[in-house]
């Protein structure tokens, strides 16, 4: 029995099943162009309203596919020196609490920074685990260069990323939309440019874990600013820097506050949960039904299975009995 779904798949996930053996293809031959991304030719692309509209397990896995290859990833930028790696490889994404008062996907309507924090991860850029203890599952955002008019009347809302923290710098205290000052340590936590810190080894250096937050500076990566690809190369580069000390805790990524209740236009790409934790699936599957009434589109779950040490490799996996329909 055919599909129901079958006849009206896009390109971006017909293509799914490609995708590992042409990225070794091409990272073998050593022939990839500079500036294009050598996922973007195989389909990942999307338009608004390419999702369906109930439970589709060959969509799901595509997009655990596609998870799982942004991830093994090692473009250094996007087509050029103001396009950062982030807005076409690794995997965005914002951990969030189970409640039937607001939509996991929303901004938090009293937060004070005008910017809301998420994490990225990819193989170069590890972590154990999702921002604290209490939060066990969220969402993945679509990359930036990934989420594309494609022709349709609505296209998905276009998301500005504004700075990066190599580890997590509790940005509510800190003006600039977060990306400034900590409000404590008003002298060696300004942005990272301010102190003259422009490479990842002054990072490294000028860090220190206590007083807590107290040497944590922002680096700049907007979409248009100067050398943004090479600032967000520093970041990359300071995690691996500060080894165990990064790993132990999270990264932090800020990206300008977008309108409350689009739910047909967020650029959101699945719901993820923790695995091993006792209730992140649960919550996940919370968060799916409500945007699925809320947008009348199916999103995946997609359990995350975190790295267990700087070397070791996390996976994203895709399974039917995990979703609702």
């Amino acid at each position: 029995m055919r599909h129901p779904q079958t006849e009206r798949r896009p390109a971006f996930y017909r293509l799914a099943s490609t995708l590992v053996t042409v990225i070794l293809v091409v990272a073998m031959s050593g022939c990839v162009q500079r500036g294009v991304h050598p996922l973007r030719s195989l389909g990942m692309s999307r338009a608004n309203g390419d999702e369906p509209t109930s439970q589709d397990s060959f969509y799901g896995l595509a997009v655990a596919r596609h998870l799982q290859a942004r991830y093994d990833d090692s473009q250094a930028d996007c087509g050029g020196p103001t396009r950062p790696a982030i807005l076409c490889s690794g995997i965005l994404f914002r951990a969030t609490r189970t409640s039937d008062a607001y939509h996991a996907w929303n901004p938090n309507p009293s937060n004070p920074k005008g910017a809301v924090s998420f994490s990225w991860i990819r193989h170069d850029a590890q972590f154990r685990s999702l921002y604290l203890v209490r939060y066990s599952h969220g969402f993945v955002m679509i990359p930036h260069f990934f989420a594309d008019k494609g022709g349709r009347l609505d296209p998905y809302y276009k998301m500005e990323i504004t700075c990066v923290y190599p580890i997590d710098a509790e940005t509510d205290r800190r003006d600039l939309h977060g990306c400034g000052k900590y409000d404590a340590y008003p002298t060696t936590s300004v942005p990272c440019f301010d102190q003259g810190i422009d490479t990842a080894a002054k990072y490294v250096e000028h860090f220190r874990p206590e007083p807590r937050f107290a040497y944590s500076c922002s680096i700049p990566v907007g979409i248009g600013t100067p050398d943004s690809a090479r600032n967000f190369t520093m970041f990359v580069d300071t995690i691996r820097g500060l080894d165990s000390g990064a790993f132990e805790e999270w990264n932090e990524v800020l990206v300008r506050e977008w309108p409350q209740d689009i739910h047909t236009t967020i650029p959101l790409e699945a719901f993820f949960y923790q695995n091993g934790t006792p209730d992140g699936l649960a919550g996940a599957k919370h968060d799916q039904i409500n945007f699925k009434k809320q947008s009348g589109k199916w999103v995946p779950i997609i359990r995350f299975n975190m790295p267990a040490s700087i070397g070791d490799r996390a996976t994203f996996q895709y399974f039917p009995s995990e979703q609702t329909p």
